[in-house]
């Protein structure tokens, strides 16, 4: 038995035609029955309902017409009956909200490596991290033991962001270092009498311990491999870094390398792979994640989730993609109102640089929803005249919508209208 809390008066897509037996407990007013008939599976449907001084019995036909009979005189408590205005405002709020919620499709992990999975590659993960947590608790209690941390340069605002802007906004020469991982720091633990440890080693020692593992997890995702694959038969090069990987995971789950390692091509046996120099190491790695594990890196910032989104971008990862889109809008109605209006039109130019359609709709919903507050921060002003366009198109079916919502509501007459009071049968 599923349960469902929602006020029947207020339409639902959900729950049209899904229920065969419909019982009401209060007196309800002629003039709002339409909106509990769609509630009726057609071809035997049935709603019992009190109105005025009567309890009828509603069936609904196959045809989906409504015929009614009288079961008994009786008279009822009156129910709570919403205004139109409350279930128009209702309805809009339930459809604003189908806009900003992004669809993300079944994992295909099981389908992409079949030997894999059942060799327990799908449980690798978690044998994987239980060990790399062991392991962590076991280095950081050890006296003079030393932990590698390998941490990426604080994210610039705005919070969300895509690569075009990061390529232009940086000086000449220092692209390559905005979107990678050049200015990472490395410390060590037990390196207390280094000469230049100074205030960072201070820092480093006092972050924490969720910061360490999401570290020495990425260190340790590296330098192991889900059970069921082997051992790694190919790598993924980049500037001043590689990381290991298979051809059977790569093929089976990127169409990038898919179409790649099956061109028949010299380079389709090679068992090195260039990453285009606008990757970084941290992306890649996210990347890797999601191809081994079906699921986005944990503890991830939205800047990592928008490199990552452009990664899935190129390597043809569908369901990555909608894993980002996923995070990023939900990070976005996570965020203030003042920050979540200056954040949303970045959402949107990153939704229009890669094509994304969720996103899109997800981002000119959010605009529309809070109009003012957006159109007064700066970054409205980065907006081109077709997504203005766009924002201006979302309020405008906004008004027609209510004002259909509103007809809805009205009793239906004529032919459309519920038939006329029957006597015993």
């Amino acid at each position: 038995m599923t349960y469902f809390k929602h006020n029947i008066f207020i339409p639902s897509t959900k729950l049209k035609g899904q229920f065969n037996k419909v019982c009401v407990g209060g007196t309800c007013p002629e003039e709002r029955l339409h909106l509990l008939l769609p509630l009726l599976e057609p071809g035997g449907g049935k709603l019992l309902a009190p109105v005025d001084n009567d309890l009828r019995l509603y069936t609904k036909g196959p045809d989906g017409k409504v015929k009614q009979r009288l079961v008994s005189s009786v008279r009822f408590s009156d129910l709570e009956v919403p205004s139109d205005a409350s279930i128009a405002l209702a309805v809009l709020d339930q459809e604003q909200a189908a806009q900003l919620t992004v669809d993300v499709s079944p994992s295909t992990l099981a389908q992409d490596l079949p030997q894999a999975v059942d060799k327990g590659c799908a449980g690798g993960f978690m044998h994987m991290w239980s060990s790399c947590l062991r392991s962590l608790s076991e280095s950081l209690s050890s006296p003079g033991a030393s932990t590698e941390l390998l941490l990426p340069a604080a994210p610039d605002t705005p919070v969300i962001t895509n690569r075009k802007q990061v390529l232009a906004e940086a000086p000449l020469g220092e692209a390559d270092a905005t979107v990678d991982t050049g200015n990472r720091r490395t410390v060590s633990q037990s390196d207390s009498s280094t000469e230049d440890s100074g205030s960072d080693d201070v820092n480093m020692q006092e972050s924490s311990q969720g910061r360490r593992q999401q570290a020495f997890w990425r260190k340790q995702q590296q330098q192991q491999a889900p059970t069921g694959l082997g051992e790694a038969d190919c790598e993924l090069l980049g500037p001043g870094w590689k990381l290991r990987a298979h051809k059977q995971v790569l093929k089976g789950r990127a169409a990038h390398f898919r179409a790649r390692l099956s061109s028949g091509m010299r380079d389709a046996h090679d068992c090195q792979h260039k990453v285009p120099e606008g990757f970084s190491q941290s992306c890649m790695e996210g990347l890797l994640h999601y191809l081994y594990h079906d699921e986005l890196p944990p503890g991830l910032e939205p800047p990592g989730v928008v490199e990552i989104l452009h990664a899935a971008a190129y390597y043809g990862t569908p369901r990555l993609i909608e894993l980002c889109e996923c995070r990023l809008v939900s990070e976005l109605l996570a965020l203030s109102p003042a920050s979540a209006a200056a954040e949303a039109p970045h959402l949107l130019n990153l939704a229009d640089e890669l094509g994304l359609v969720q996103l899109r709709r997800a981002a000119v919903a959010f605009i529309a929803q809070h109009y003012q507050e957006v159109q007064a921060s700066e970054s409205w002003q980065g907006l081109d005249r077709s997504q203005v366009e766009a924002v201006a198109s979302q309020l405008s079916s906004q008004v027609t919508r209510l004002r259909s919502l509103l007809k809805e509501l009205e009793p239906p007459t004529g032919a459309a209208a519920l038939p006329k009071r029957r006597g015993w049968w």
